[in-house]
């Protein structure tokens, strides 16, 4: 049997649009010279139906510019923007927070 006469007796299943996803509560760290976008919304996506909250980002090397690098497809709540997470050695590639007491100032570690 042909391509053409295969698909035709087994048609597509259409899927439903990914959706109804939750991004909450991470320490986000980046660098500008390396991203292109935060997020990558796909053909098959419904991002009207996404959730962004309680996230912290960071770009490491440009973080005065950090809130307009992030551009997200729907508003985020409670976000932090640009606000040093005190990473152990990030020159390094260390981005272990090192102290609690600022990681609570960056996000809610009880959730």
């Amino acid at each position: 049997m042909d391509f053409f006469k295969a698909s035709l007796r087994y048609p597509r299943i259409r899927s439903s649009p990914c959706r109804d996803g939750r991004f909450a509560h991470n320490v986000i760290a980046f660098r500008a010279d390396e991203l292109s976008s935060i997020v990558n919304v796909g053909a098959h996506t419904a991002p009207e139906t996404f959730e962004f909250a309680d996230n912290a980002w960071y770009c490491l090397d440009r973080p005065e510019r950090t809130r307009q690098l992030v551009r997200l497809p729907v508003p985020e709540t409670d976000a932090t923007y640009g606000v040093e997470p005190e990473f152990a050695d990030p020159s390094e590639g260390d981005l272990r927070i090192q102290n609690e007491s600022a990681d609570a100032g960056v996000r809610d570690t009880e959730r």
